[in-house]
């Protein structure tokens, strides 16, 4: 493969990340609601560091170098998921705020 064909199938990825990560992050709108409607924090280190060894494990067993790569931006998803779901929770609104963007 040459370069333009392999930047192809990177932007093509690059697709396909971002529909799932939005896809994602209007799932973590409807956990603000829960949350909000239950009073729990937004925080939750025991699930995050669930989720972190699963797609780290996952990230290991095709490519052990990509471990540490999948720990970092999975601490970056973290971050956003949270700041999110605060800014959601701040306004009242659970998922609906996301669907008016």
């Amino acid at each position: 493969m040459n370069l333009k064909e392999i930047r192809e199938k990177i932007d093509a990825l690059d697709e396909r990340i971002t529909d799932l990560f939005c896809e994602r992050m209007r799932l973590c709108a409807e956990v603000a609601e829960c949350k909000a409607n239950n009073g729990a924090q937004v925080s939750d280190a025991k699930r995050e560091g669930e989720i972190l060894v699963r797609v780290v494990n996952r990230a290991g067993r095709t490519d052990e170098a990509m471990s540490e790569h999948v720990a970092a931006l999975y601490s970056s998803i973290f971050k956003q998921s949270r700041s999110y779901q605060v800014s959601l929770m701040e306004r009242g609104k659970g998922e609906k705020a996301y669907a008016e963007k």
